[in-house]
């Protein structure tokens, strides 16, 4: 098995884009790596002197096999071979896929990799944001709450019991990250800054009134491995999240 067959098994796996709805990918690392054993043929020489420079190995893998990924499956929706896809970077950073002639459809994507999972977001036309947080490697959330959440947040928190805590301040996180990443922001704007309103079971309205008062983005979480919470972030009310595993593709 290889990385040209699992690009073919995801193709398989694609459906349209409905109305209001989000693409979202998840995939296992340790589940990847061992197939993906040709990189040269999947990532741009930029790629792969970039995970050349990465230490430890941890992180070279987790770049390596997200990168490739994300390839084969923008591949996919763009109808173009993984190696054809191309980037460009907004000036915070942000990658988004670049329009040239064999790309018809404007595809907007966001990635997050927390420990050995990774989660791809992808829709057609409106920005998106994405994030993936490993409750286990959190530990006493309590000291870096006053970084993180805003004021009426951190009562939030801090008024659950301890055990408990770890989760409500993992849910304010990737929704706030989720937020930074679908704007672009980079580390422009403190977490902080951003408030989240939960309005219903995995839902929010985020805002940033200090940085952006007029701008309203929509929270969306949306289950993945256990152990983790994760989150979209969209300038669609109401949106759908439509879930694909990768692990599927390969059975």
């Amino acid at each position: 098995m290889n990385a040209h067959y699992l690009a073919r098994q995801i193709c398989k796996l694609q459906i349209p884009f409905e109305s209001g709805s989000v693409h979202v990918w998840s995939a296992a690392v340790p589940l990847l790596a061992p197939i993906l054993n040709d990189p040269e043929s999947l990532l741009s020489r930029e790629e792969l002197d970039r995970v050349d420079r990465f230490r430890p190995s941890g992180k070279k893998q987790e770049f390596l096999v997200g990168r490739a990924l994300l390839r084969m499956i923008l591949g996919s929706y763009c109808g173009i071979r993984p190696a054809s896809v191309m980037f460009c970077y907004g000036h915070q950073g942000k990658p988004s896929v670049a329009s040239t002639p064999h790309t018809s459809r404007r595809i907007a994507f966001n990635i997050s990799h927390s420990i050995d999972i990774i989660v791809i977001a992808i829709c057609e036309g409106e920005e998106i944001g994405v994030d993936v947080e490993c409750l286990n490697y959190l530990g006493d959330v309590t000291p870096i709450c006053m970084d993180i959440l805003a004021e009426a947040e951190v009562g939030d928190v801090l008024a659950l019991e301890v055990q408990q805590r770890r989760h409500a301040f993992c849910r304010y996180w990737v929704h706030k990250e989720a937020f930074l990443k679908q704007m672009g922001c980079g580390l422009s704007i403190a977490p902080r800054d951003v408030q989240v309103s939960f309005e219903g079971p995995g839902r929010s309205e985020i805002s940033c009134p200090g940085h952006h008062p007029r701008r309203r983005i929509f929270g969306l979480e949306f289950p993945t491995a256990e152990g983790y919470v994760a989150a979209l972030a969209t300038p669609v009310q109401n949106v759908v999240a439509r879930l694909f595993d990768v692990g599927a593709a390969l059975h």
